[in-house]
């Protein structure tokens, strides 16, 4: 059953559990506000026998203790049986458990397998018309070890019977939550049912614990409008639940999200079983968006009722108790009655109240049914009334609002209700419930239809969602420097007032610039720090702007010669090179492209250009870029038709050998008479210093001598049957090539440097015939030789010599060893110092080589 008639709001379970010194009452599952009639004993016929078995969560038992003796069980009933009581018999079954959802299946005898028979024997059902409960002693007493606890029961009862039905407080928010079934005649039921639907328990027990602080629950607006800006107070229920008096008890609030604030409170004594409200100090919510807020207590015996979260929600205009995204799982209302259901408002400041959103129930009885929404004073007078809403199925577990004519709220306390006119026939219940473990009990109401009075509700149902929306009283303005804008021109637009900005452009900038070409209207809208929306406009109207023209005496000039630049269109002007009369003249020296900008007489400007052409020729010189030192190079010219060189030439051609690297620039005139120049930078590379030499520089025919050259990179040899060309590693590296000439020759060396200049050296080479082992060649003189071959020591004899004599002694291989003087006549000449082998003999007379013999020393 999901109906809840308003005169359950009399039966109080909203708080799980009640306290004295000694002992403690739980009621697990807390309940929702549904009810049931069929999961527990009705007293009725069709319950000759029932079985069920039920989970209770550890959150559900967070008030009970690890280790606690848990002697008694009951249950809570919204209505007892009518007539007579109904005793059937009763065996119930216990279990702690670590499950957090049922999983014992429907199997009767697989669900009690492992379970403890805590109870047996006769359970009264009452006669009562409105709560109350039944309670079963249980022997032994059951230890609760923490986590959850199994709770089974087999009813039996042969009669008398009850002709209604008792009627028991449930839960329905778990998907399966136990299972059970019935029979009106034996044998009992053997397989069960799942089912959502869970009674309420009452666990009854001695208190055990010296030291259990239990934050009950939080008490605060679950919606704030950010736009009043105002403090935000928050109370919590702490309640003492040892079995003793606790002192200097320290609760915490902290709140995070969009917004951050904590605060600490300290109470100085509670006694056992007792409960407190205390209030944290405000704070204003200055940040748009979710805020969570935490109230705590220090570490005790039982650490799962320590502590509470809410979530409050801060939006721009909306006030509500309920927190938001709540799940609206039954209905309230006055069933064929008529009434009001308001939530208490206190107004912290001046304000306008537009219109009132309620959440409308999903019971079917609700459809077709007109309600309505009225603001009423502390008194419970009605203020104003809102339009009237038919519900429609669609409506169902939705929120619809009701429009008020615009209520200015001074500084005080109001109720915002939902009035439902009486439907004697069908009834219904037209107000959405979200179940929760904690209703505070000062924020619902109640009243008659036509208001005049206020009655406090007091319901274990949960929040209703009854939210006042409000005005926003946020503006933004925008401004620009100016109301009228030239055409084409562009000019900035400023938002002020807010955070963001989102402009009919697309723009999201504060500030944005535009250039319009029409009269335009442009519109913003701007959002504060906490959602709250504005929007304003600006009106821009569009003033001409004349069309410029700027036109030249001459399109094509020399460079540096004179045109004359004409604007008009306008009134005034200021050119680009920075001239202000409606004519200037001006001398380019390149193409140039002329600006001018012209105001009329509303003081908008237009562009006009005008470009000047150039005449001058192109010239280039064609050349070398660098030549060796003593070279020439020829400079040849293009592009004009005559031409004037630095050199002082006319031609297109000029021959030059610099010496060092030289600049040469040139003039050309073309027909127009225009002049164009050039220039071009000649570079001058040194040439190498060559040399070269053989060795030996004289050989007999058939013999080989050494060419030695150094100086430059390359070289190349031009004489006839020599090697083509050799390479060094540099200038300062010498290169050899061996040559076997057959006859004397002069070698011409061509060395190159690494920039290409070249230098050329001679070399003779002396090729004699060298027939026998002596030769003489051109003089009267006789020379002989002897011993030869020879041990070290010969005689060289010489007679007829008409100068002075000398003899150079070689190696085969062109080592010079011995040179001296010798006199015509015997000479001793003396090889004991030198190796075995075959020495070249050279005599000269008169400085001329007469004689070359062969020595072999052995």
């Amino acid at each position: 059953m999901k109906k809840n008639y308003l005169f359950l709001f009399a039966f109080v379970i909203s708080l799980s559990s009640v306290f004295s010194q000694a002992n403690l009452s739980i009621i697990a599952p807390v309940g929702n506000g549904a009810t049931t009639q069929s999961r527990a004993p009705n007293g009725n016929s069709s319950h000759a026998f029932l079985r069920g078995c039920f989970l209770v969560t550890a959150s559900e038992l967070s008030s009970l203790v690890t280790g606690t003796n848990v002697s008694s069980l009951g249950f809570t009933l919204t209505t007892g049986v009518t007539g007579a009581a109904v005793t059937g018999s009763m065996t119930v079954y216990l279990q702690n458990t670590s499950d957090v959802s049922y999983l014992k299946g429907t199997s009767w005898a697989t669900a009690i397998t492992g379970m403890s028979n805590a109870y047996s024997g006769n359970m009264t059902i009452p006669v009562s018309a409105g709560s109350t409960s039944i309670n079963l002693a249980l022997a032994p007493t059951f230890t609760y070890t923490g986590g959850g606890i199994y709770v089974a029961y087999d009813w039996a009862c042969a009669g008398p019977y009850s002709a209604g039905f008792a009627t028991y407080a449930a839960d329905n928010t778990m998907p399966v939550g136990g299972a059970s079934a019935s029979a009106t005649i034996a044998p009992a039921p053997t397989i069960l049912g799942n089912t959502n639907f869970r009674p309420c328990f009452i666990f009854g027990a001695v208190n055990s614990a010296t030291n259990d602080v239990q934050v009950v629950g939080i008490i605060a607006p679950g919606k704030l409008p950010g736009s009043f800006n105002s403090p935000c107070t928050v109370n919590s229920v702490i309640k003492n639940a040892s079995s003793g008096p606790l002192s200097n008890i320290t609760v915490t609030m902290s709140v995070t999200g969009a917004n951050t604030f904590s605060n600490t409170v300290n109470i100085s004594s509670l006694a056992a079983g007792a409960s407190t409200t205390i209030a944290f100090a405000a704070y204003t919510p200055t940040a748009g968006g979710l805020n969570s807020i935490n109230v705590s207590t220090l570490p005790d015996q039982n650490n799962l009722n320590n502590a509470s979260i809410y979530t409050q929600s801060v939006t721009c205009n909306v006030w509500a108790q309920i927190q938001p995204s709540q799940i609206f799982s039954s209905s309230v209302g006055f069933n064929t009655a008529s009434g009001i259901i308001a939530t208490r408002f206190v107004n912290p400041i001046t304000a306008t109240l537009n219109a009132i959103s309620v959440t409308i129930g999903n019971t079917p009885q609700n459809a077709g049914n007109g309600v309505y929404c009225v603001l009423m004073n502390s008194g419970g007078v009605i203020q104003a009334t809102t339009n009237t809403i038919t519900i429609t199925t669609p409506m169902y577990g939705l929120p619809q609002t009701f429009t008020l004519a615009p209520q200015t709220l001074l500084p005080g306390t109001y109720y915002l209700g939902l009035a439902q006119p009486q439907n004697s026939v069908t009834g219904y219940f037209p107000l959405a419930a979200s179940p929760a473990a904690f209703v505070p009990t000062t924020i619902y109401y109640t009243s008659i239809i036509g208001g005049g009075f206020i009655s406090n509700l007091v319901q274990n149902l949960g929040y209703f969602d009854i939210e006042g929306i409000f005005a926003q009283t946020t503006t933004i303005s925008a401004t620009s420097p100016s109301s009228v804008v030239c055409d084409g021109a562009s000019i900035t637009l400023t938002g002020i007032g807010a955070n963001t900005y989102t402009w009919s452009t697309g723009s999201i900038s504060p500030t944005i610039s535009v250039s319009p070409t029409v009269a335009t209207t442009y519109s913003v809208i701007g959002t504060n720090s906490v959602s709250c929306l504005a929007n304003t406009s600006i009106s821009l109207a569009v003033n001409p702007s004349p069309t410029v023209t700027a036109v030249s005496s001459l399109s094509t000039v020399c460079p540096g010669g004179a045109v004359n630049l004409t604007a008009g269109g306008a009134i005034t002007y200021t050119w680009s090179n920075a001239a202000t009369t409606t004519v200037t003249t001006v001398n380019p020296t390149v193409a140039t492209t002329y600006s001018v900008v012209g105001t009329n007489t509303l003081g908008c400007n237009g562009t006009g250009t005008v470009a000047i052409a150039m005449n001058a020729p192109t010239i280039t010189i064609n050349s070398p870029t660098a030549i060796c030192i003593g070279n020439s190079a020829n400079l040849s010219a293009s592009g004009a038709n005559t031409y004037t060189w630095s050199t002082g030439s006319n031609g297109i051609n000029i021959i030059v050998s610099p010496s060092v690297a030289t600049s040469y620039s040139i003039a050309g005139t073309n027909s127009l008479g225009c002049v164009g120049t050039q220039s071009l930078s000649l570079a001058v590379n040194p040439n190498p210093t060559v040399s070269a030499s053989s060795s030996p520089p004289a050989i007999c025919k058939g013999e080989s001598t050494t060419l030695t050259a150094v100086g430059a990179i390359n070289y190349t040899l031009l004489s006839s049957g020599a090697p083509a060309n050799f390479t060094a590693t540099s200038v300062t590296s010498t290169i050899s090539t061996v040559l076997s000439p057959t006859a004397s020759i002069t070698y011409t060396v061509v060395g190159t440097n690494s920039v290409g200049c070249s230098h050329t050296f001679n070399v003779s080479q002396i090729v004699n015939a060298c027939v026998g082992i002596h030769e003489n060649n051109g003089s009267s003189a006789l020379i002989s030789i002897f011993p030869n071959p020879t041990n070290g020591v010969f005689m060289l004899d010489i007679t007829n010599s008409t100068g002075p004599l000398s003899i150079e002694i070689y190696t085969i291989i062109g080592e010079k060893v011995k040179a001296k003087k010798i006199d015509s006549g015997k000479n001793e000449i003396n090889l004991n110092d030198q190796a075995n082998g075959v020495y070249l003999i050279y005599v000269t007379e008169n400085n001329k080589t007469i004689h070359i013999s062969k020595v072999v020393k052995h």
